[in-house]
């Protein structure tokens, strides 16, 4: 068999391999394509049923036409998506029946929600609706869940199918290469074993036929290429032996030859002509690494002249050495010679040239092979950087200033992609980025939003945002508008433009305390003019000529009748006069001034009161003048009316004095006696009550063995009731006594007096287990032991309105404001409803009965008797079943 013949068999083995290979790569290729597309299709079928759930929720929050068309059109478009994957795997099958159920579930939920809208649509009452809506809105939620954990399933079986698939593919394709390597090592080995044999055959024939023996035959009869070349050896020695050459054919020969070296001249010049015009520097070597070209780009870079350079080694013309490390960098020629490709060399390389210059570079080396495909050499290609590194520098600056004033402006900043409909029109956009003062003025952050719809992220936003932004996107027309944002609660200044097709850019500041200021300033400008238009005042300006700029609220002209005119015009000369003097003297002097006068009018004398003020302009420079007119006419009127009634009402005055002073005498006796009357009253009744008492008991005692149980029941009433008779004449006694017995005020520190009190009642405070906190208290001036008195009256009736089964707490603290203090005595009683508050103050009032709780309902009436000498007031505030709180008001001590 030939040589070529056996080669070629041997090439049918990676011929095989790469065809079997091939398919295999062909079957995973198609099927892992299939199984690409499945994913896709899962993926789509995730998105669109995420997209079907928004449009459905934004058809119950606007019921319009447009969601729900697009529901119909995505839903049907997601049905033909699903119906077109193809699934083999019996899990897969089942979770895509799962899927197509669902789907159509939802499509018939929004469908009954369409319908239950349409019917309830004329119903007042839509709260039925709402509940339908809710139910329904949330079937479709719970169906498009189960749709999207279904395909989450889905996509992970996929992907589970998708690496089986490549590890199957991997796997065959390692057996395929396994085989085919045996074959055809076993099929080169023979074949070059036997070429091997062939070719030592005919290198000994060839050196006996060299060494001049013509007559020796080679002799092999294998009928490959070897055989061949053999014969053909044998025939052309057999001609050598039986022919000479002759000396034309030799000179001819000659001739060829050194026509080929003219052409291998020419073609040597044409290249060093190219490589010496091209820009980048070029060095060549031979195979031990010595320069044998360098054109003069090379020669500008190392600073070896080409003549200069011939023959050197390449380390001394093409020094390389590293930016960072500055140590030598490896012997590009020697790594190109080892690994006989082309090469490129490492980053931060730098060309040390001949005076010592640095000079960063990029490179490349590849072999140079003769027609054999021997190495024979090197060429190096490589050129300066600097300027690329500079251009690269300044690259990056810019985007660092440009990413610095990103992130450190103050207005907001936003990239966005505008969104359309089927139809062209702008229905959404997309945030593509956003700097943090974005995220300062609007609350909203970049991780929430990059990526996202605005519909999405901000479902309320006005649609007349996307309608703005569209028409930026699409003609490519700026836009600026100071807008109110709903959804954020924000007034925003925004500027819009456009940045590339499709997309807009959104410069914007949060102007919401402006507009604030601004609405308040509108409030005040009105509220000030309607203050000033009710009130008696004139208000005008005028600018250095003294023309009036500006009035209002002029009471004898209109506003158009001054303004534009001067005081010449206006006044009398006198009147006119005085006043421009006035103001001469404000505009040059920089002062204020102000003046009453009477001036004449037709309708009468008028009294005013006038101010004039210098305005100033934003640099204090005096622009004008400014007056304020006040009309006192009638109050001067009122003013003389007063003196002329003050001298008749003086006389009166003196008489009414001596009236008051009669008067005031006389109710002082009669107080008198009344304090008196109470006194000898309750001493003279107290008498009688006595030896009631008395009496009582020694029948209860002496006659207790005589009388029955009903006459025993008549004798302690009485005793009872004169008991009771002796309390209340102690009281009213007690009450009277107040004004009477008081002592003159001195400083007096209430916790003192609060102490001696709880001192006083510390028997009835211990058998009432009731707990008492006493806060700091302040000094006032008043009558120790009235106000002793009063607080044992408020502690008293603590304990006795206590609750049952409740620990009693009683709380008693001050508070200081303003030369007063108010004395809180708090407690958990029973309480009492409010409304009688006025009640519980009076004597002999009381809001329970004597057979619930003991006493005389005078103790709050003499507390209010001694506040009120005292200056002060009394009040109460309770909580029936909670507890009551007593408050009193008294004037401070200052310590003067």
């Amino acid at each position: 068999m030939r040589i070529n013949s056996k080669l070629r068999s041997a090439s049918l083995v990676p011929v095989l391999m790469a065809m079997i290979i091939g398919s295999t790569f062909i079957f995973s290729y198609y099927r892992m394509k299939e199984v690409q597309g499945n994913i896709e299709t899962v993926r789509d079928i995730l998105k669109s049923t995420g997209e079907l759930n928004s449009l459905a929720t934004e058809y119950i929050f606007y019921h319009t036409e447009r969601p729900r068309q697009q529901f119909l059109e995505l839903h049907d478009l997601t049905t033909r998506l699903i119906s077109g994957a193809r699934f083999y795997n019996r899990e897969q099958q089942r979770l895509y029946d799962s899927i197509c159920n669902n789907t159509a579930s939802m499509k018939d939920f929004f469908l009954r929600l369409v319908s239950n809208y349409d019917s309830f649509a004329l119903i007042t009452d839509k709260s039925a609706l709402r509940e339908v809506e809710e139910r329904l809105a949330g079937q479709i939620i719970v169906k498009a869940r189960q749709v999207a954990a279904d395909v989450s399933r889905m996509e992970r079986l996929i992907k589970v199918e998708l690496t089986a698939a490549g590890a199957r593919t991997n796997t065959l394709l390692y057996l395929v290469i396994v085989i085919a390597a045996l074959s055809l090592t076993y099929v080169l080995v023979r074949t070059g074993k036997s070429i091997t044999l062939n070719l030592e055959t005919l290198r000994k024939g060839t050196e006996i036929v060299a060494s001049g023996n013509l007559h020796h035959r080679i002799g092999i009869a294998e009928g490959d290429e070897i055989g061949d070349v053999s014969r053909a050896f044998d025939n052309m020695t057999e001609r050598l032996r039986i022919t000479t050459v002759s000396r034309d054919e030799l000179s001819r020969e000659v001739e060829e030859r050194r026509r080929a070296q003219e052409e291998l001249r020419a073609q040597r010049e044409w290249l060093q002509v190219t490589l010496r015009s091209i820009g980048d520097a070029v060095l060549a070597t031979d195979a031990e690494g010595r320069v044998i070209f360098l054109n003069p780009a090379g020669a500008a870079l190392t600073g070896w002249e080409p003549e200069e350079a011939e023959g050197k080694p390449i380390q001394n013309v093409f020094r390389i050495i590293n930016e960072k490390t500055r140590e030598g960098a490896e012997d590009v020629v020697d790594l190109v010679l080892k690994k006989g490709r082309m090469i490129e060399l490492s980053n931060h390389t730098a060309l040390v040239s001949r005076n010592g210059r640095e000079i960063p570079i990029e490179d490349s080396a590849a072999p140079i092979r003769d027609s054999s495909g021997n190495i024979i050499g090197v060429v190096i290609v490589f050129h300066d950087v600097e300027e690329k590194r500079r251009t690269q520098e300044e690259l990056r600056a810019s985007e660092e200033r440009y990413r610095t004033l990103f992130d450190t402006m103050t207005e907001g900043f936003a990239l966005h992609e505008i969104i359309t409909d089927e139809h062209g029109r702008p229905c959404d956009y997309q945030f593509l980025d956003l700097n943090p003062a974005f995220e300062r003025q609007t609350g909203l952050k970049r991780a929430d939003l990059a990526g996202k719809r605005v519909l999405e992220a901000l479902p309320g936003t006005e649609f007349h945002w996307i309608e703005n932004y569209g028409r930026v996107a699409m003609t490519g027309e700026p836009f600026h508008m100071e807008n109110y944002s709903a959804v954020l609660d924000r007034w925003y200044d925004v500027i819009a433009y456009r940045s590339g097709p499709g997309k807009f850019a959104v410069v914007f500041s949060d102007i919401t305390e402006r507009k604030k200021v601004e609405q308040a300033l509108r409030e005040s400008e009105h509220r000030f003019r309607m203050a000033l238009r009710n009130a008696p005042v004139s208000v005008a300006a005028q600018d250095r000529e003294l023309r009036y700029t500006w009035a209002y609220n002029q009471r004898t002209a209109r506003p158009e009748e001054i303004i534009g005119h001067t005081d010449n015009e206006i006044f009398t000369p006198e009147e006119a006069a005085h006043f421009i003097a006035i103001k001469r003297r404000v505009l040059e002097e920089n002062i204020e001034l102000r003046e009453q006068m009477w001036l004449n009018r037709p309708s009468g004398r008028i009294f005013l009161d006038l101010y004039w003020e210098p305005i100033h302009d934003d640099w204090g420079n005096v622009t004008g003048v400014g007056s304020a007119t006040v009309d006192l006419t009638p109050i001067k009127r009122v003013e003389e009316a007063l003196r002329e009634s003050e001298q008749k009402y003086k006389s009166l005055s003196s008489e009414l004095e001596v009236r008051v002073q009669a008067r005031t005498a006389e109710l002082e006796r009669k107080n008198e006696e009344l304090q008196e009357f109470a006194f000898v009253a309750s001493h003279d009744l107290n008498e009688p009550l006595r030896k009631i008492q008395t009496f009582g008991s020694f029948l209860e005692v002496k006659g207790a063995d005589r009388l029955n149980e009903e006459l025993r029941d008549y004798i302690s009433r009485i005793t009872k009731s004169a008991n009771r008779m002796q309390e209340l004449l102690a009281a009213l006694l007690s009450y009277s006594r107040i004004e009477a017995k008081g002592v003159e005020f001195r400083p007096t520190p209430l916790d003192d007096v609060v102490r001696d009190a709880i001192t006083d009642m510390e028997v009835g405070i211990k058998a009432a287990g009731a707990r008492l906190s006493v806060e700091s208290l302040p000094t006032v001036m008043g009558d120790p032991n009235q106000i002793r008195q009063m607080f044992q009256n408020l502690i008293g009736n603590a304990i006795k309105y206590r609750r049952n089964g409740v620990t009693t707490a009683i709380r008693i603290r001050g508070e200081q404001s303003d030369g007063s203090c108010r004395i809180l005595v708090e407690d958990n009683g029973i309480g009492f409803d409010e409304k009688y508050l006025g009640k519980i103050f009076q004597p002999f009032q009381r809001l329970h009965g004597k057979h619930e709780c003991s006493g005389t309902g005078i103790g709050l009436a003499i507390c209010r008797k001694v506040v009120e000498r005292h200056g002060g007031t009394i009040t109460a505030k309770s909580t029936p079943g909670q507890g009551s709180t007593f408050i009193v008001t008294l004037p401070t001590w200052s310590g003067k």
